[in-house]
């Protein structure tokens, strides 16, 4: 009986686990960050506990399990609108290598050393760092490496995410915000606030809005 038990939880556990991925989206699988990673580890740690403690009733530890679930839902439908909280939780891309040249202050701030960038540039098939344009580390971890002359001179980091702008992209591409500003206003927009997205591109700035 009590192996029937344990089978019949780990079933329901399985089931379980496959709802709360598809409730909390793609995101999930596609995209692991520190955050994700934790509310999974968490999940996946009450399961196997629910499982183990054969003798209580299963569906006590399926309430926690779903309210994590919920709460991630919730934090990621935050975190769409309010880039504030996104960057605390989710971290932010830094730019590692621009035009060549290493931002050491980047590095540091995300504990990443030179050993770890020339292996994930080996890896890409580039043997020295002049031949990057830029490099960007992903809040995945992941390191994005762009190569000098593969660029059609499109900056791939936003500047402006849901009316916050991004002062290191700006320092990235040579401008400031009295630049960026004036761009806005050439194409009449007045408050950038209300923006959600602007790029930049082959020095002049791309704006997905329908505000004006």
């Amino acid at each position: 009986m009590e192996i029937l038990n344990i089978l019949l939880k780990t079933c329901i556990g399985y089931i379980t686990l496959i709802l709360l991925m598809r409730f909390m989206g793609k995101r999930e699988i596609g995209q692991l960050n520190l955050f994700d990673l934790v509310i999974l580890l968490t999940i996946v740690d009450l399961l196997v506990v629910g499982i183990e403690h054969f003798d209580e009733n299963f569906f006590i530890w399926l309430a926690p399990i779903t309210l994590l679930g919920i709460i991630q839902k919730l934090l990621a439908k935050l975190l769409l609108k309010v880039s504030f909280f996104r960057n605390i939780i989710d971290g932010k891309e830094s730019i590692i290598v621009n035009n060549g040249k290493l931002i050491l202050e980047n590095m540091k701030k995300n504990n990443y050393n030179i050993n770890d960038l020339f292996v994930q540039l080996r890896l890409k098939d580039i043997r020295n760092i002049d031949e990057v344009e830029y490099a960007i580390l992903e809040t995945n971890g992941e390191l994005s490496v762009y190569k000098k002359g593969d660029s059609d001179g499109s900056f791939p980091l936003p500047i402006l995410t849901s009316g916050s702008i991004d002062k290191d992209v700006l320092i990235a591409i040579g401008k400031d915000k009295t630049w960026f500003i004036n761009k806005l206003n050439e194409k009449g927009y007045t408050n950038y606030k209300k923006i959600k997205l602007v790029t930049y591109k082959n020095n002049d700035i791309v704006i997905f809005d329908d505000y004006k």
